[in-house]
């Protein structure tokens, strides 16, 4: 069942209404009205990114003893993040080669994948324990990971070598201009893999962001078309769905919140 946030934001409209003509009584006309023209462009922007994305990600489980019905979380730590709408997650256990925790999320119709992964960081001269890696480690296995999924999905190898690397910033998803905030991610991106095949028989690219906050580190990995048609569609997406990410010792109040408005 979907979230009608249509209904939930017209509190959240009243209230930055009240808010602003509060603050017209204080200020000059025109400063009044610059802040209405902003927080209606916030207002429109937030409308448009949040009819993108679906309601936030469960907290994938894995058994705490094999063949046991006991269960626990597969991250170390709360997750909230809001994917693009659409994407389900799939059928295997969150967790792959070596035992890394990292869980697939599925487009039926366009066989796409979107891949979350979360550990804690430790630094150099740490003990590691279970789901704790460098940063740099947790680099690393994400790459395992995704090469361990092209062949057992396609049946195909991978060299996942960098075409691009960046740092980038994204906005966080809120209706409220005064207290928006960026969130940063490590990007690096895969192109070109696989093609020419009955499994894979276009190629496909892997958009790989990592975010990193108080020692814990999360990775959203996008796969998409090599080619698509409409590139400016999907770095909306993206940027609407990496908006929403939060890590923070808020995450779970957050997630429940939102989901308590069903």
């Amino acid at each position: 069942m979907m979230i009608d946030m249509r209904k939930l934001l017209t509190p959240w409209h009243g209230q930055i209404l009240f808010m602003l003509l509060s603050c017209a009584c204080g200020c000059g006309l025109p400063d009044y009205e610059k802040r209405m023209d902003v927080q209606r462009a916030r207002i429109a922007e937030f409308d448009e990114y949040n009819l993108l994305l679906d309601d936030p990600i469960d907290i994938p489980v894995t058994p705490i003893k094999a063949g046991k019905p006991e269960t626990q979380p597969a991250w170390p730590f709360p997750v909230f993040l809001r994917l693009p709408k659409g994407y389900v997650p799939g059928k295997e256990k969150p967790t792959s080669a070596k035992d890394f925790p990292r869980v697939r999320y599925k487009l039926e119709d366009a066989g796409m994948n979107i891949f979350v992964a979360a550990a804690m960081e430790v630094k150099k001269g740490e003990d590691p324990g279970k789901h704790m890696y460098l940063s740099s480690t947790f680099r690393t296995r994400i790459k395992a990971a995704l090469a361990d999924f092209c062949f057992k999905e396609y049946a195909i190898h991978v060299s996942l070598t960098e075409r691009s690397k960046a740092q980038l910033e994204f906005a966080g998803l809120t209706p409220y201009p005064d207290t928006a905030t960026t969130l940063a991610y490590d990007f690096a991106q895969y192109e070109n893999l696989g093609g020419g095949s009955a499994k894979v028989p276009a190629p496909f690219t892997f958009e790989l962001y990592v975010h990193e906050n108080a020692g814990r580190q999360v990775a959203v990995v996008f796969q998409r078309a090599a080619r698509l048609a409409n590139m400016d569609g999907h770095k909306k997406m993206v940027e609407a769905c990496l908006g929403t990410l939060d890590i923070s010792a808020a995450a779970a109040s957050k997630r429940l919140a939102f989901k308590s408005l069903r």
